[in-house]
């Protein structure tokens, strides 16, 4: 027996329990290990007294299990005192009725931080309690600088917002501001983060960016009208910088429907590559350290692991990892600080488990399809924002036909059946194990590298050269492909 009780109180109707086990028993086959990040805890219960210690009452219907956090990993900030808040936030907005909304708010910095650089050390959720049931994540970018002039041009009115899910008003300026460098993330469950006492992130100034914008995912299935919002993020700064200037990085697999997550299976496992074509282009020679993550799937998601490949070979321990992924329960948070270097590969696998899913899952924006993302903070700074992959072929039943092999005459009859409903086709398919494993290498190796550094010189590598031009464009395309089939 490992867990010790040390006491239990009744008061008001609540029963208290308090006890203790060590973080590592060293009982493999009965507890599992708790460490930093987020451990799936069970609970039940019965609303009647046992008649003795040995005799608890059968818990029938009361029971769940909960995300919780056990090993503290918040910084502790030591100058917080000198700085200044500055809150963004959603101004009076009805939330769309539609059951996936991604909104786009644009915000004019105030004239002092255009004047005079500034240097972010915290940064915090300001979730409207009103729409708390609605707001599943937002993302804070910097929006480039090249949309300046169509941004000074909107009023604040117009800045209050637009609808930019999948490919509404995919060219306003709001929302092109997201291909601008991310700021800081946040989605549901998580809490401040604070950056280590010697990074902060710059930004203001003259010459930078004036305005910002937080695209909001709204997540609204039961289609209830007159909801108003005025969640955002509170942004903590100091005047001056601390040794270190931060960036920020995503790292996974690009968000289109040929990421396909086949149904009723326990365990499949989807890769997004950072390839080495593409830090070596965007990391300096001296490579950058890692010092915080956050991890992104949808609903089905339940594990994330995130390898860094150097040489050849997997350095050990992982960049970072999560065994027991809660999607209610995601958040920034410290790892290493660790070092990669131009020509690294950074491997995400993301595991998925649809037993209960009838219906195949792509990639997509709604909460019901599913995203393989990590969310990197770095340092020091450079133009690289995002480092993606993509599978090879255009459209997604081409890509699985030429990738089972063994099967093309299932896949020609099924497709003889059901035409270009690419969904029937996936979810009439027989997926045994090898179908499976397949795919899941397919992921591994069959890719094409989506990289977005803003400079179209190589930070180290001056043999290598993309321009930012030519990676919008692919981007976009990547966006666009969500719309096809």
């Amino acid at each position: 027996q490992n867990w010790f009780l040390i006491e239990g109180t009744e008061n008001n109707g609540w029963t208290t329990l308090k006890f203790w086990r060590l973080l590592d028993t060293g009982d493999s086959s009965e507890d599992i290990v708790i460490g930093e990040g987020n451990t799936r805890v069970i609970y039940a219960w019965n609303d009647a007294d046992p008649s003795d210690a040995s005799s608890p009452v059968y818990h029938m219907s009361n029971r769940g299990s909960i995300g919780v956090t056990f090993v503290e990993t918040s910084q502790v900030v030591d100058d917080l005192d000198k700085a200044e808040t500055i809150s963004l936030v959603q101004r009076d907005l009805e939330i769309p009725t539609a059951a996936t909304t991604y909104w786009c708010s644009g915000f004019r910095l105030p004239k002092d931080i255009q004047e005079s650089e500034k240097h972010i050390i915290q940064y915090a959720p300001n979730i409207y309690e009103p729409a708390k049931a609605h707001v599943h994540h937002l993302i804070l970018s910097e929006c480039p600088g090249y949309l300046k002039d169509q941004l000074e041009q909107l009023s604040e009115e117009e800045l209050k917002g637009v609808d930019c899910t999948g490919s509404k008003n995919l060219y306003h300026p709001l929302s092109l501001c997201r291909l601008g460098a991310v700021i800081a993330g946040w989605a549901v469950g998580g809490g401040v983060y604070s950056f280590p006492n010697d990074v902060s992130y710059s930004f203001g100034g003259p010459g930078t960016s004036s305005f910002w914008t937080i695209e909001m995912h709204y997540d609204n299935p039961d289609g209830i009208s007159n909801v108003i919002d005025r969640s955002g993020m509170n942004i903590t700064y100091l005047s001056t910088g601390r040794k270190h200037n931060a960036g920020a990085l995503s790292v996974g697999h690009n968000v289109t429907p040929l990421m396909i997550v086949p149904p009723g299976v326990s365990k499949f496992s989807i890769y997004g590559t950072c390839d080495s074509s593409c830090t070596s282009m965007g990391i300096p020679c001296d490579g950058v350290t890692v010092f915080a993550n956050l991890f992104h799937t949808h609903l089905a998601g339940v594990a994330l692991t995130l390898n860094v490949i150097r040489d050849g070979k997997v350095v050990e321990p992982p960049l970072d990892q999560e065994l027991n992924y809660d999607f209610n329960f995601q958040e920034t948070r410290p790892i290493g600080p660790t070092k990669i270097y131009p020509g690294d590969t950074l491997i995400l696998e993301c595991v998925y488990q649809t037993v209960t899913t009838k219906d195949v899952l792509v990639g997509g924006l709604a909460t019901t399809d599913e995203m393989c993302i990590a969310f990197l903070n770095y340092y020091p700074r450079t133009a690289f924002d995002v480092c993606w992959s993509t599978p090879t072929n255009d459209t997604s039943t081409n890509f699985l036909a030429g990738l089972v092999k063994s099967k093309q005459e299932e896949f020609a009859a099924l497709q003889g059946q059901y035409g270009n409903d690419t969904r029937a086709i996936i979810n009439n398919f027989d997926w045994d194990i090898k179908s499976l494993e397949a795919l899941e290498v397919a992921y591994k190796t069959e890719y094409k590298p989506v990289c977005l550094p803003i400079s179209e010189k190589a930070v180290c590598d001056s043999g290598a050269r993309m321009t930012r031009e030519i990676l919008f464009f692919v981007f976009i395309s990547s966006l666009a492909a969500l719309f096809i089939n």
